[in-house]
């Protein structure tokens, strides 16, 4: 009997301490995130649940959608941000909302705004975003990173790495690309020969490819040359993608959302986080 009621109490006491911690996660003011319906799709509806599951429980706060179609005006979008939430914990827009954001942080003084830019690094000179935060994508470890799985995946091939990488960024911080991407290659022994281009078209007739690196650039090289193991920087649903593709880096604000929360309540204006790195294992 005593053991009964030993155990009755424990359990009482575990099903209250649950029901105080679901109280007081439902209690504290929620992380709010403006996403378009057309992006969910393309992002992947379940991936974008799990995401947000994940950031909710390491935060220890709701981690809520703000869905808007394509077409919601930029002056609409505050209101339907207030309607999810009215004091929200922060709330944070994509780069192509900027104006969007100036307009909540306006109506929303002390309410901290985060836009999160991916890859972009120019913003226009804006005197109204300047209590704004600026979230950006740390390219130069993404490449760093990605350069290590070229190489793994180059092991014992003929050939070289292709990396392809949007011409404007290209022409404004190939160095910096380059140099972050040769560091990780020049890790391993007996690194692979590496060739960067801006379109499949510079890519010569004879060049043997052992792994290819998208990055804003080259997407047909894989209907072009199937079979070679891809890289690709991209946000899209990875269950959609060719089975070429082994790595998905992922710069996503979804991918962001635990580093940017973390900005909310400091003094920094501006930070660089690193993508999310998703393995492919499964053949689809």
């Amino acid at each position: 009997m005593k053991n009964k009621k030993a155990n009755l109490i424990i359990i009482s006491f575990l099903a209250l301490a649950a029901v105080s911690v679901i109280i007081i996660f439902s209690a504290r003011s929620p992380v709010l995130i403006v996403t378009e319906h057309s992006f969910i799709e393309l992002y992947g509806k379940d991936r974008l649940n799990r995401a947000s599951l994940a950031a909710s429980i390491r935060l220890f706060r709701q981690v809520k959608t703000v869905a808007v179609s394509n077409e919601t005006g930029e002056d609409i979008v505050p209101h339907a941000v207030s309607e999810v939430s009215s004091n929200p914990y922060c709330v944070m827009f994509p780069v192509r909302f900027l104006r969007s954001a100036n307009l909540y942080q306006a109506l929303n003084p002390k309410v901290p705004v985060i836009v999160m830019s991916g890859r972009s690094y120019e913003f226009e000179e804006n005197t109204d975003s300047l209590d704004l935060i600026y979230v950006k994508t740390d390219i130069y470890a993404d490449f760093y990173r990605a350069a290590l799985s070229a190489a793994a995946h180059s092991q014992g091939k003929e050939g070289s790495i292709a990396v392809f990488i949007e011409p404007n960024e290209y022409a404004n911080n190939r160095v910096g690309l380059m140099e972050a991407f040769f560091r990780g290659i020049n890790e391993k022994e007996n690194p692979p020969q590496v060739s960067f281009f801006t379109s499949i078209g510079e890519l010569p007739d004879d060049f043997v490819v052992s792994c290819a690196v998208l990055a804003g650039a080259g997407s047909e090289f894989i209907e072009k040359t199937p079979g070679i193991p891809v890289i690709l920087f991209s946000w899209l649903d990875p269950s959609i993608l060719p089975n070429e593709v082994v790595l998905v880096i992922d710069d996503s604000p979804w991918a962001q959302i635990f580093g940017a929360a973390a900005l909310a309540y400091t003094d920094k204006t501006e930070a660089f986080i690193v993508s999310n790195f998703i393995k492919i294992r499964r053949k689809k």
